[in-house]
């Protein structure tokens, strides 16, 4: 099953990316099981397994893309390496703010909604989501998503968004973002969910994908892709 999830990432991933771009999935070993991840504790020790990761491959890549919504360990490898690091969360409130006036984001749990709706406030884009819940579950989990797909039964996942989406929709979101790097892609490629009512649903790891590779090119014209006398400088 990891190796099927793994090719839809690569696949949802692949369809925006440029012909000579080529992706390559590099999991993490030693962290924790998806149904475990709500849990704070858990995911700080991931954080320092992912940048492991990171670092140990940065050699034989010209960026990286943490690929989780939370993005984990993207600011430490981005401080640390001078190669482009891109996350999920911050590269689709980027490209939703683009897109539309006001987005929503569709959590996966109800206890991911603070962390997200902090994400939101960090990353200066409070001002680009919609007033009123910003963040909403939909009451659908990763270890959900995955029984239904292998069910064959991803219309339940396309069930249970469609009513909170529409809600979002109805507070002024012109944007969707799936806030889930696993539920996002199983949407967009599992079930074809491009859009809901003319809204268009963004799957992050698509944002961070065209996000790394406009900062690779401005790397290789010379120019200088993150500055180094205040929070990224590593000296």
């Amino acid at each position: 099953m990891s190796r099927e999830i793994g090719k839809l990432i690569i696949g949802c991933a692949s369809r925006s990316k440029r012909p000579e771009t080529e992706l390559f999935f590099r999991p993490s070993t030693g962290i924790s099981e998806i149904s475990e991840i709500n849990n704070l504790g858990a995911r700080f020790s991931n954080d320092k397994v992912i940048l492991n990761n990171i670092l140990e491959n940065s050699r034989s890549m010209d960026a990286a893309i943490v690929y989780c919504y939370f993005d984990s360990a993207a600011w430490p490898a981005r401080q640390m390496l001078d190669i482009p690091v891109t996350g999920l969360a911050e590269s689709a409130m980027t490209l939703a703010a683009l897109m539309g006036r006001r987005f929503a984001v569709l959590s996966p749990n109800r206890r991911y909604i603070c962390e997200m709706e902090d994400a939101i406030r960090v990353y200066g884009r409070r001002a680009n989501a919609i007033e009123y819940h910003p963040v909403r579950s939909i009451g659908a989990t990763e270890m959900d998503g995955v029984r239904w797909l292998m069910e064959g039964r991803l219309d339940k996942l396309v069930d249970a968004v469609t009513p909170v989406a529409h809600a979002c929709i109805d507070d002024g979101a012109d944007v969707l973002i799936v806030g889930c790097g696993l539920l996002s892609v199983l949407l967009a490629v599992g079930a074809g969910i491009e859009e809901i009512d003319g809204v268009p649903v963004v799957a992050p790891v698509t944002a961070a994908v065209k996000a790394a590779e406009i900062l690779i090119d401005l790397r290789r014209s010379g120019m200088p892709i993150k500055g180094t006398q205040g929070y990224w400088g590593n000296s």
